[in-house]
């Protein structure tokens, strides 16, 4: 499990690293102000999950108002944000996270929407360490299970049975000879 959890953060890592280079180098290209300092900020709040997409298009939108910048070059942020949302949350984050914990990307998304719904953005936030946790628990249970005994059709070992009554503290009268 501590390989699956490492795994995971790195995983995160793998996102806030290209979130922040999507974000840097579109906001730069959008010429937004200060693109190079909200960028980075805008990659570090897209870890939290909805809050920082919507955090981050926000302030680089108002930004760019404040600005004078024309409303096609706010749009352009908008739509960055948003394609860069929907690219990442149905191919990049199901992908790179599901290598690192083993899980394929299908179960990655479903588990994210089914624990979203189920437990709001907190369910969001620890849907795929649980998923992750819970297949190398459930591997292991498996695994025991596969070499016990009553799966391999073994006989029980030697003890008291159904036929032979088990001795008690007190044994009943024998008659005499």
């Amino acid at each position: 499990i501590d390989e699956v959890l490492a795994g995971f953060l790195r995983g995160e890592l793998v996102l806030l690293v290209t979130a922040t280079t999507v974000y840097t180098v579109g906001l730069v290209l959008l010429d937004v102000p200060f693109a190079v300092v909200v960028g980075p900020v805008a990659g570090v709040a897209y870890l939290v999950p909805y809050v920082g997409v919507i955090a981050g298009a926000l302030l680089c939108a108002l930004l760019s108002m404040l600005t004078g910048h024309t409303l096609w070059q706010v749009l352009g942020v908008v739509f960055l944000f948003g394609a860069f949302y929907v690219v990442d949350v149905l191919i990049i984050t199901p992908r790179v996270i599901g290598t690192k914990v083993g899980l394929k990307p299908l179960v990655v998304l479903l588990g994210i929407v089914a624990m979203g719904e189920l437990f709001g953005l907190i369910g969001v936030l620890i849907a795929i360490p649980l998923l992750a946790s819970g297949r190398i628990l459930l591997v292991e249970v498996i695994e025991r299970y596969q070499g016990s005994s009553a799966y391999l059709g073994a006989s029980p070992p030697p003890g008291p049975s159904a036929s032979t009554p088990a001795k008690s503290g007190t044994d009943p009268p024998q008659p005499e000879a």
